[in-house]
């Protein structure tokens, strides 16, 4: 974020910025995330491996896979240097990119993650696990206690040991990313994502920050335990970021004790920020969350945390964001249109419906979500450089899809400049919670 006299300059990534200008918010209130001390990558691997967390020191290893995220999520920043470590201690080894439903990445993707010289010895050991690629084949372990079958890649069952390696930061049904959720949804199957997703519908626990009580985390905690019983050795090797991408933390071992170290200890202080509630509030997706809709509202959906309720005027929360890649998943573009109109108790009934009957999709949470919030807020959508696809399926929706911000607040219900609104320039990695005297 920029600063100038006049206006306030965001950065939505791939070189996309969009201004605010002071006079049209004179009583802005800025929220950032906190910021931890950077340390560097080589040094967090090292003091990892040697200190692992409810697991044993990583010697034999035999034949390994290391899954890593895909495009959406923010790369490891030492998944290189764990490659080059692993190679003196494997004797054979794969590369897995988590993808869930998304769409395989590029080959371009694997070379600017893994480095040149690690993408050219390894090019024809690199799998996509993807719902959407005709390569992903899937097995059955077993089901969770809630009845999902936990299907997951073929290319994971081969191996004596799993290291998946995770960003993690909050998110708007897992509570945090990372830990179990590398392997539910990332590398598992449509049917077993679709089952565990709709553990969200009607449910208050599943959102951020909650761990415990959530069922969706359970149920893939659970998934990772049912891995854990297949294969010698399934452990995570998960990081966290400042909003600059710095590397501040990292955590060796078990998939619940690790990911739950660096949650209480780095996670939760870098990006859960006490502030008062407004009834505007303007919340940025970051690259590459803003990089198309799906995964964008994450960031209104964090900002809600903060709209103030009370009184006749209804909150609004505007959404700013790059959405370059469009929508992001041809279903989660069905499935919000599909409720438009619909009344928020209608939508939890349909969902709730077809959950039963298991014709809910990977992204029926969406709907649930929307229909939960559209109680409460407001929505609108600010994005400078949103192709078509992405306009006409927010107006199928009932939403406007303006180019500027000045744009939207031209648009609103009351008069802006009297009120004191706020803004999370890192809205994808903030979640603003109310300070307790408002």
């Amino acid at each position: 974020m920029k600063q100038e006299l006049e206006e306030i300059e965001l950065s939505l990534g791939v070189d996309l910025k969009i201004k605010i200008p002071k006079q049209s918010l004179p009583n802005l209130n800025i929220v950032e995330p906190n910021r931890l001390n950077t340390v560097s990558s080589k040094t967090l691997l090292t003091n990892a491996l040697t200190k692992p967390i409810g697991a044993p020191l990583l010697e034999k290893v035999g034949r390994v896979a290391v899954v890593f995220g895909d495009y959406t999520r923010h790369p490891s920043p030492f998944l290189a240097d764990l490659v080059v470590w692993l190679e003196k201690r494997a004797s054979d080894l794969k590369l897995i990119c988590a993808g869930g439903s998304h769409p395989p990445p590029t080959q371009e993707y694997y070379k600017r993650v893994l480095g040149e010289n690690v993408y050219e010895r390894y090019k024809g050991s690199i799998f996509a696990s993807s719902t959407q690629s005709i390569n992903s084949t899937y097995i059955l372990l077993g089901k969770t206690s809630r009845g999902v079958d936990v299907e997951v890649n073929k290319e994971l069952l081969d191996r004596d040991t799993i290291i998946t390696t995770s960003n993690v930061q909050p998110h708007f049904f897992a509570g945090y990313s990372g830990g179990a959720k590398a392997i539910l949804p990332g590398c598992s199957s449509l049917k077993t994502i679709v089952a565990n997703h709709s553990l969200a519908i009607g449910n208050p626990n599943a959102k951020e920050l909650i761990l415990e009580g959530n069922p969706l985390r359970e149920d893939m905690e659970e998934a990772a335990a049912l891995l854990s019983k297949t294969v010698h050795r399934y452990h995570i090797l998960d990081f966290v970021l400042n909003p600059d991408d710095s590397p501040v933390a990292a955590a060796y071992g078990s998939p619940l004790e690790a990911h739950r170290h660096l949650v209480e200890e780095y996670a939760s202080k870098l990006y859960v920020v006490k502030t008062k509630p407004s009834k505007l509030v303007i919340s940025v997706a970051d690259w590459p969350t803003g990089r198309n809709l799906m995964q964008a509202f994450k960031a209104a959906w964090y900002a809600s945390n903060i709209i103030d309720e009370q009184g006749d005027i209804k909150p609004i929360v505007i959404l700013v964001a790059a959405l370059v890649d469009g929508v992001g998943n041809p279903s989660f573009r069905d499935e919000i249109t599909r409720y438009a109109g619909w009344s928020p108790e209608k939508v939890f009934e349909d969902l709730k419906r077809r959950a039963k009957e298991g014709s809910l999709t990977e992204t029926s949470q969406g709907p649930n979500r929307l229909a939960i919030d559209r109680q409460r807020f407001t929505l609108k959508v600010v994005s400078p450089s949103a192709p078509r696809e992405v306009v006409s399926t927010l107006s199928e929706a009932g939403y406007t899809c303006y180019r500027s911000i000045t744009e939207a607040l031209n648009d609103m219900p009351f008069k802006v400049d009297k009120i004191i609104a706020t803004l999370l320039p890192h809205g994808s990695l903030t979640v603003p919670l109310p300070t307790v005297n408002c």
